[in-house]
Order: structure tokens, then C-alpha cells, then sequence
């Protein structure tokens, strides 16, 4: 069996309010697939999962503000276009 090469491409790389308006985008989009490929199930885990990203990144962002010293700056990223269709439907078909 030949094995056959994809090119993944460039993703932009998001930071806090960005991030954040990006993982809303995909949960709003997630929701709004009725007729989809994925469970309740997936959709509810998948939801879960940009809900806790959120959490993080405004959790991060509080921490800094608010003069709490991090001893290991983490940097909350994300890449929108994996989860924008059709690299959505891409994403799901792992799942």
C-alpha cells in the first residue's frame, strides 16, 4: 500500500480575546449543525472541551492582571481555522 503525503497548512496562532471569540464561533457552529455527522454525544464533548480552553485563557488572563505571579507563563492558543468548515468535518471524522 503507497503511502500518500498531505500538506497540512499554516494556521494563524490566536491569543486571549481572540482565542476566545474563536472557540464562541465554534461552539456556536457546533450547535448549529443539525444534520451532521456527529452524535449528541461528540457535540456535547466537543462543546465541553471549548468551554474548558475558554475557561482557561480568562482564568490566565485574571491571574496576570490581577498581579498573581505565574511561575510558568503558558500562552492560550488556538487555531480557528482547524475547527471552520470543511476542517471541521476533517476534525469530527477522528473523533
Amino acid at each position: 500500500m503507497w503511502m500518500r503525503y498531505i500538506e497540512i497548512p499554516q494556521f494563524p496562532v490566536l491569543h486571549g480575546k481572540q482565542a476566545v471569540n474563536a472557540l464562541q464561533d465554534y461552539i456556536a457552529e457546533l450547535k448549529g449543525q443539525e444534520n451532521s455527522e456527529l452524535t449528541e454525544k461528540q457535540v456535547a464533548a466537543l462543546v465541553k472541551l471549548a468551554r474548558g480552553l475558554i475557561s482557561s485563557i480568562e482564568a490566565e488572563k485574571q491571574a496576570v492582571t490581577s498581579g498573581k505571579d505565574l511561575k510558568r507563563k503558558r500562552s492560550a492558543t488556538f487555531a480557528p481555522s482547524l475547527f471552520q468548515s470543511p476542517h471541521l468535518l476533517a476534525v469530527q471524522r477522528l473523533i
